[in-house]
């Protein structure tokens, strides 16, 4: 593991990279992530993890030896909140042949981030370069400094009673302004007209953060936060890498073509979806199903599958309104 502390842009803080090439053997595996773990408790700055890291952040393996050390790692990198920046390209980065055409294939090059550096670089990816004369792709991390733009466009907020649109300026410069508003008034002398004003001032303050917390809380799709949490930072970071996820870099179409550019995605995703639309026998990979996970394991679906049998099949309807011959 090599560390080194540097600045990527004038106007960003000093980043902590750790470059790690990832052991293969339990032991000094843990010795690593240990070390990774106490760096995260003594460190508050933005840290970068990348590297050969060596373990899978699914369990597509049946080695057990492999699954309980990809289940250790995947545990000491939430404990340090690493985060999976993703990727974009090919969805490995190793293969056990150096032409990239075996069948074995994994990806366990990656980058990994922190909160802090999530907030300050929410556009940073790693790329998946082509595969030659190696059995691993050269990765490479590519970091958009791009100006937010989230707050700077006006924002709806629906009224879910009326069913009325309500629009709402630029929040941060409200904001701005009735702080600055405040800590004028604050500055002059007390009086029962400074006081009521202050008190609207307040007032109109808390409501402007209310917004700014909806509107993050919205983006970032999270909803088991509690309704006065202002922790605007947490879901200004969630909705920064949500958006990042949602974009669609490369495309691969049934005939195993990939597609980058941008005309060249959207055309092939216009005739898929045409297609679908207007076949009555439309045919999807079952590979497909492999990407989506599993949430009932074979013995739960059994199980469900005996207990709706065991149900009389044409009598009255249930909460969804469909009786058990349905299904």
């Amino acid at each position: 593991m090599i560390h080194v502390v540097t600045r990527i842009g004038q106007s960003k803080p000093k980043v902590l990279v750790t470059f790690m090439y990832g052991s293969t053997h339990t032991d000094k595996k843990h010795e690593q992530w240990e070390l990774t773990v106490r760096i995260s408790e003594n460190s508050m700055q933005l840290w970068l993890v990348i590297g050969v890291l060596n373990f899978h952040l699914h369990d597509f393996f049946d080695s057990s030896n492999m699954i309980n050390d990809d289940k250790y790692i995947r545990d000491k990198a939430n404990v340090c909140g690493l985060m999976d920046l993703g990727y974009a390209g090919m969805n490995f980065t190793w293969s056990s042949n150096n032409m990239g055409t075996s069948s074995r294939k994994s990806r366990i090059d990656m980058s990994l981030g922190n909160h802090n550096w999530c907030i300050n670089f929410p556009y940073a990816r790693l790329q998946h370069l082509v595969q030659a004369g190696s059995d691993h792709r050269p990765i490479i991390l590519v970091v958009l400094v791009v100006l937010s733009y989230l707050l700077r466009n006006k924002v709806l907020e629906e009224d879910y009673q009326t069913g009325k649109k309500i629009e709402f300026g630029d929040i941060d410069r409200n904001i701005d302004n009735l702080q600055n508003q405040l800590e004028t008034v604050q500055r002059k002398n007390p009086s029962d007209s400074q006081h009521d004003r202050i008190v609207n001032i307040t007032k109109n303050l808390d409501h402007w953060f209310s917004i700014k917390v909806e509107f993050h809380k919205q983006k970032s799709g999270e909803k088991f936060i509690t309704y006065m949490d202002h922790n605007t930072k947490y879901f200004h970071s969630l909705d920064n890498r949500r958006m990042f996820r949602k974009s669609i870099d490369t495309l691969c179409d049934s005939n195993g073509i990939w597609y980058n550019n941008r005309d060249d995605i959207s055309n092939a995703l216009v005739s898929h979806f045409n297609f679908m639309s207007n076949t009555t026998n439309p045919c999807i990979s079952e590979d497909t199903f492999d990407i989506i996970p599993t949430i009932f394991s074979d013995q739960d679906t059994t199980r469900f599958t005996n207990i709706v049998k065991s149900m009389t099949a044409w009598s009255s309807p249930g909460p969804n309104g469909f009786q058990a011959g349905f299904y």
